[in-house]
Parts: C-alpha cells; sequence; structure tokens
C-alpha cells in the first residue's frame, strides 16, 4: 500500500507485559501512515528500550515519554486527544495498541483516501481462547479523522463522530446486533476487513494476569475475568486444550496468524528488523 500524508498516534505502558502486540499494530500502521506518534507512558518490561530501538532506527517512528495523571479510564480519551494534537499531519489513524488491521482492508482505504474520505469508522471484533471464539461480536469504532474536527470521549473507545464517519468494510449495514443474525461463513468473510481487538482473554494465556492487574485500577477493579478472580480462571483455564491449537477458525489478519497456539507473545525477530528498515509493506507480504 502506498503511503499518504497521514499521521498515526498511539499511546503505550508494559507491551510485552499485557501482550498489547504495539509491534505488529505499528507495522500495520507504517503501512500507510507517512510517520506515526508513540507515547510510552512508563513502560518497565522492555517496551520503552524496543521503541528506541526502533525510532533510532526509523526516521518515522517518533518516541515521546508521558504518564498517567490519574488512575482514572477517562484519561484513556485525555491521552488520545493528546496525541492527535500533536500530529503533524492535518489527517489522523489514531488507534489503540492492541488493534491489528486486517490486510484486507489496505486497499479498502486507498480507495476511500485516494477519494479524499479522511472520516473513518470500522468494524471491530474481539475473540477468545487463542482466537478460537468469538468474544464480542462486532461494534464500530472511529479511527481515522481530521485533526480538530473530532474527539475522543468517555473511556477513549470512540469519539463524539463515530457514526458521522463513513464505515470503511465489506459490510457497511446494521447495528453490530445484525452480526448475531449472519451464518458463519458470512462472518468469516467479513472478518477481512475488520479491526482485530486482541482482548485480554484473546490470544496469550500467560499474559492475562499481568494485563488485567494493568487494566483493572483505571476502572476500579479488582483483577478478574468476566467478574471471576483472574487467578481462579487461568487456573481452570491453563487446563483448556484450546490455548494450545495452531490454527484459529477465523480468517486472522497475517500479523496474527504466528502466534495462534503460543500462550505467551514473543516478540518476532524478523519483525523487529522490519520496522527498523521501514519495510512494512514488504513485511507484510511475506508472510
Amino acid at each position: 500500500m502506498d503511503r499518504y500524508k497521514i499521521s498515526g498516534g498511539v499511546f503505550i505502558r508494559d507491551s510485552f507485559k499485557g501482550a498489547f502486540m504495539l509491534p505488529e499494530s505499528l507495522i500495520n500502521a507504517l503501512c500507510f501512515c507517512d510517520d506515526v506518534l508513540v507515547l510510552d507512558l512508563g513502560s518497565t518490561d522492555g517496551t520503552r528500550e524496543f521503541l528506541r530501538s526502533v525510532s533510532e532506527s526509523n526516521p518515522r517512528i517518533r518516541v515521546i515519554d508521558g504518564n498517567f495523571n490519574r488512575i482514572d479510564a477517562g484519561v484513556f480519551a485525555d491521552l488520545a486527544n493528546e496525541l492527535i494534537s500533536q500530529s503533524r499531519q492535518d489527517n489522523v489513524f489514531y488507534w489503540q495498541s492492541d488493534e491489528i488491521l486486517h490486510e484486507d482492508l489496505f486497499p479498502l482505504l486507498a480507495e476511500r483516501f485516494d477519494r479524499g474520505e479522511w472520516e473513518l469508522s470500522f468494524w471491530r471484533v474481539q475473540f477468545k481462547e487463542n482466537f478460537q471464539k468469538v468474544r464480542w461480536y462486532p461494534h464500530v469504532v472511529h479511527r481515522i479523522g481530521q485533526k480538530g474536527h473530532f474527539n475522543f470521549t468517555g473511556d477513549g473507545m470512540n469519539t463524539n463522530r463515530t457514526w458521522d464517519a463513513k464505515i470503511c468494510s465489506l459490510y457497511n449495514g446494521g447495528y453490530y446486533t445484525r452480526w448475531m443474525e449472519l451464518p458463519e461463513s458470512e462472518f468469516k468473510i467479513c472478518v477481512k476487513s475488520m479491526i482485530t481487538d486482541i482482548s485480554k482473554i484473546g490470544g496469550f494465556l500467560e499474559n492475562i494476569i499481568d494485563r488485567t492487574t494493568l487494566h483493572g485500577p483505571f476502572w476500579r477493579e479488582e483483577p478478574n475475568v468476566d467478574g471471576e478472580s483472574v487467578q481462579r480462571w487461568y487456573e481452570r483455564e491453563r487446563h483448556n486444550p484450546n490455548w494450545k491449537l495452531a490454527i484459529s477458525p477465523y480468517p486472522l489478519p497475517k500479523l496474527l496468524r504466528w502466534h495462534v497456539g503460543k500462550t505467551k507473545y514473543e516478540l518476532r525477530p524478523d519483525l523487529l528488523e522490519a520496522l527498523k528498515t521501514d519495510k512494512t509493506n514488504e513485511y507484510i507480504s511475506s508472510l
């Protein structure tokens, strides 16, 4: 995909500990963004060192340091809006670090950009148990817009213009409850033009306790999974064979397929090299 005059922005803390998959999402963004700004919020797990390494080699990646000024879910919207305000381009792709665009979205994006459409929302889907089952049926998220024309609100999941933006997808009709009526075969086709959200119980069993510990305080929650103690949940789930299956029944993005069946997140050396050498499109094509 060609590079467009669009800035990308994302914030992170402890990507590796929480299996937020920031390296994979950076690959995504650099396939079409002219530059990317990453705000690191005090990582202590090697994430900051990773970011320093790739930004020193790739001038399109800009990294700044920050911190949480309060422990509350509302801070996520504030951080998103701050990132957008610092973007170099007037058009902005803001994403959450655990969101991976399917490569089949790229030609759809190119069509929209070439028509001058810069306000785009996307269907986003979550899986569970090593990408074997759907956790939540898709919902719409606003991720591309023009600086100064939209703001993230609430817990930072969405903006004040989510439904004003055009939905970029192979399927553009209905609210997300409609997906429950789709035959499984049709649903799988539509996954190819969605964002995959790596939910806390989506892909990596061994990272889940750390991730829920990181997340919980912002929602005033004890570490839990759907209301159950994360430790109790983990003790049961570690015997669930789904976590070690090597193939997902869904057409996942290429960037995720290597991870299926791995119970702990690993940074691929070849992915790291692609980020450093700025060969992101070539990398995805080679998978």
